[in-house]
C-alpha cells in the first residue's frame, strides 16, 4: 500500500500505478528505471511499451531521492520477549502466566529512566520472592537517582527499601484519610504501620518465635 501511494503521487494515473504496484517488486522498479529498460517494464506488467516509457521518464525526472522512497518501508520495532523461567528452559512472552508477565513489565520499568516511579500493591500479583530479590533490590541501587512511592501491605517491601515518609491510611468505599506521616521513628506512625503491616505486636512476636525456631 505505502509503494502504492507513493507511485500514484510520482505518476498521475493511479490505475498505472495499481497495476506496476501488482506485477513487480519495488526494486525491480528501480532498477527498470535507473537502467531506462520500459521493455523490462512492459514485459513484466503487461502495459504498452509507450506508458512504460512515459513512466520511467516521469520517474527519473523526479530525481534519484523520490526514486529511493519506492524502495524504503518504514517498519516499526516489534519486540519479541523471552523468559528464562528455570535454567535451560525459556518460554516466549505468550506462554507466561499472569504473575511472570507482571514481574517482566516491572522489571522492565525500573530499569531505567529517572521520572519518579509508583509500585502500586505489587503483591497482587507478584511473588514475595521477587519482590524482595528485584524490586527491593533495585529500589535500594536507585534510592539516590529515583525517587520512588509504595502501596503495600507487604512488610519485606516497606521494611526492606528506603522509607523516608511513610503515611497510614484509613480507607473506606469511597475515601481514604491519612491517620498518620512520618518515618519508623514516630511513635504513632511506627504503631500504625506495625498494626496494618504485622497485625500488632502480638502477631508480629509469635510470628518472629515461630520463625526464630
Amino acid at each position: 500500500v505505502m509503494h502504492r501511494v507513493r507511485l500514484s503521487f510520482l505518476n498521475p494515473s493511479f490505475r498505472t500505478a495499481s497495476k506496476v504496484c501488482d506485477a513487480i517488486e519495488p526494486c525491480n522498479l528501480v532498477q527498470a528505471v535507473l537502467k531506462d529498460q520500459p521493455e523490462m517494464l512492459a514485459g513484466n506488467t503487461g502495459l504498452y511499451p509507450e506508458l512504460t516509457k512515459t513512466l520511467i521518464e516521469h520517474l527519473q525526472s523526479r530525481g534519484l531521492e523520490e526514486l529511493h522512497k519506492l524502495e524504503t518501508v518504514h517498519l516499526p520495532d516489534k519486540p519479541e520477549i523471552s523468559f528464562e523461567v528455570e535454567a535451560g528452559t525459556v518460554k516466549s512472552f505468550n506462554e507466561l502466566s499472569v504473575g511472570m508477565k507482571i514481574t517482566i513489565i516491572v522489571s522492565l520499568a525500573m530499569m531505567e529512566g529517572r521520572a519518579p516511579l509508583i509500585i502500586d500493591q505489587p503483591e497482587d500479583s507478584l511473588d514475595t520472592q521477587f519482590i524482595y530479590e528485584e524490586i527491593v533490590r533495585r529500589l535500594r541501587e536507585e534510592k539516590e537517582r529515583r525517587q520512588s512511592s509504595r502501596l503495600t501491605m507487604l512488610t519485606s517491601l516497606w521494611l526492606a527499601t528506603p522509607s523516608y515518609l511513610s503515611f497510614v491510611l484509613d480507607a473506606s468505599a469511597d475515601k481514604g484519610v491519612i491517620k498518620s506521616e512520618g518515618g519508623i521513628d514516630r511513635p504513632d506512625t511506627n504503631r500504625l504501620l506495625l498494626l496494618h503491616l504485622e497485625g500488632g505486636p502480638e502477631a508480629f512476636e509469635l510470628r518472629a518465635q515461630k520463625y526464630l525456631r
